[in-house]
């Protein structure tokens, strides 16, 4: 036999069948035996698929101000906001919801998706603010926190370069395992071997983390996913995954741009480019395409223009954009600001060497904002280097609400809590299964990939049953 849910969107799903997940769902389905800990940007709570599916700390009373199990943390009900240092870890990115579907949604309820556990008791520590930035400290100590308040399988869908093994996160993460935690981790998405050049928190040498990286549907390397026959462990579907997600309700009635009228305070070096009967960008000072043309020295102009979300925000504002400055001197900022006059608040520059680039950068801002605002492009420029400038495209401003929706994402940030989850429903059949046992049963279970011959330390997908029968007595007995 092999179960199957019932979620309307079910048939949207692609990672079930390349696990082959229905073939241990007939066995078993729930995790809420044991607590995963998402360590991200927090979760949509108010999202239905999460209800009843959140880690409850029987220890605090709600809402009463007070650290009634004396944690150090009060009214901790669910989690912490290690943002706001408070008890309300809501989402305010969408990644964290996103990868806590994929852990949790709630499975054969007849509504959306579902997660690898069909029911689960996740607990919420939310690391990341709304720009999607964070610091090892709170990372730290939201890894702490897990520890102490009876996680035993963490999700870390995020990293970067510059750790080393004995830095203050490996510290956190070998209390982990030192309290029986497993720990999976994403392999990153720049494209590059983890071998050569590190990507923490996945590359440190500690025998509880679970390194992931990102497969297609056909089973190959994804294009963006970092790899490392020695770093990195095994992969996991990471492509166009579809998940839960906390806002984004419609886009707005700009998300092209019409005509270079409809911005203010435009010079005459502002203008639009129109690719296609429906693509149309917005090119400061000059396109960084490859035209050829520059902007001019001792320059200051901005393009603004206002939306309004008639009182239903915080808004929501995303965009591409190419960049060709001259390093730490020239300047592209974003602001927002209310009212009629150019908008001053700051959302984020771009200046340096990473800037220089052809690509597209993606960028998501959350404004906090139920009124009409103003969002504003600016192009500084000094004396000396005369470089070709920024275009912006793809732009929404949408409405966040406490509405549940789903998206598709990218990333090894994806692949990780597949392999979260499959630890959780593993372990969920005997908690008190060794994290080594677990860990082993994940990459010895795996389906072998060619792709990752050489690219990861098994060669090996995630496959559920293949775990489930590599586990030995203490799983599935």
């Amino acid at each position: 036999m092999q179960a199957t849910p019932d979620d309307a969107l079910y048939a949207d799903l692609s990672w079930p069948a390349l696990i082959a997940a229905p073939a241990v769902w007939d066995q078993r389905s729930d995790c809420s035996s044991v607590v995963i800990a998402v360590i991200d940007s927090g979760i949509g709570l108010g999202h239905s698929e999460f209800a009843g599916r959140l880690w409850t700390n029987s220890g605090e009373i709600p809402d009463n101000g007070i650290d009634d199990d004396g944690n150090g943390f009060a009214d901790d009900v669910h989690g912490w906001d290690f943002i706001e240092d408070d008890a309300t870890p809501d989402d305010r990115y969408g990644h964290g919801t996103h990868v806590a579907g994929l852990i949790g949604a709630a499975g054969n309820n007849g509504d959306g998706v579902t997660g690898i556990c069909w029911n689960a008791r996740i607990m919420v520590l939310k690391v990341f603010d709304a720009a999607g930035l964070t610091t090892t400290d709170r990372v730290v100590r939201a890894l702490d926190y897990a520890v102490e308040n009876g996680a035993s399988v963490i999700n870390l869908s995020l990293g970067g370069t510059g750790g080393a093994n004995g830095d203050l996160t490996y510290g956190a993460l070998e209390r982990a395992r030192s309290s029986d935690v497993l720990v999976i981790a994403a392999a990153g998405n720049e494209g590059r071997d983890n071998d050569i050049e590190p990507f923490f928190p996945a590359s440190y040498d500690l025998d509880n983390i679970i390194a992931v990286a990102s497969s297609s549907s056909a089973d190959g390397i994804s294009s963006f996913s970092n790899y490392g026959a020695v770093s990195v462990d095994m992969a996991a579907p990471g492509e166009s995954v579809l998940s839960t997600f906390p806002f984004l309700n419609g886009k707005t009635d700009f998300e092209a741009f019409d005509s270079i009228q409809d911005w203010r305070h435009v010079s005459a070096s502002w203008r639009v480019e129109e690719v296609d009967a429906v693509d149309k960008r917005l090119c400061g000072l000059s396109d960084p395409s490859g035209a050829g043309s520059r902007y001019t020295a001792n320059s200051d102009s901005m393009a603004f223009r206002q939306y309004d979300p008639e009182g239903e925000g915080p808004v929501r504002v995303s965009f591409l954009a190419k960049i060709d400055t001259e390093p730490l001197h020239d300047r592209f900022e974003v602001l927002w600001g209310t009212g009629s006059s150019a908008p001053q608040n700051l959302l984020t520059y771009a200046t340096g060497p990473r800037f220089q680039t052809v690509g597209w950068i993606q960028y998501s801002f959350l404004i906090e904002e139920s009124g009409p605002i103003q969002l504003g492009f600016r192009l500084k420029s000094n004396s000396s280097v005369e470089a070709e400038g920024v275009t912006v495209s793809a732009l929404s401003l949408s409405r966040q609400n406490d509405v549940s929706a789903y998206k598709r994402m990218s990333g090894t940030s994806m692949a990780t809590p597949l392999v979260a989850g499959a630890a959780a429903l593993l372990r969920s059949a005997d908690p008190s299964c060794p994290y080594l046992d677990i860990k082993n049963a994940l990459l010895a279970g795996g389906r072998p990939a060619p792709a990752f011959a050489g690219k990861s330390g098994t060669g090996r997908i995630l496959d559920l049953p293949g775990a489930a029968a590599n586990g030995g007595t203490c799983l599935f007995p």
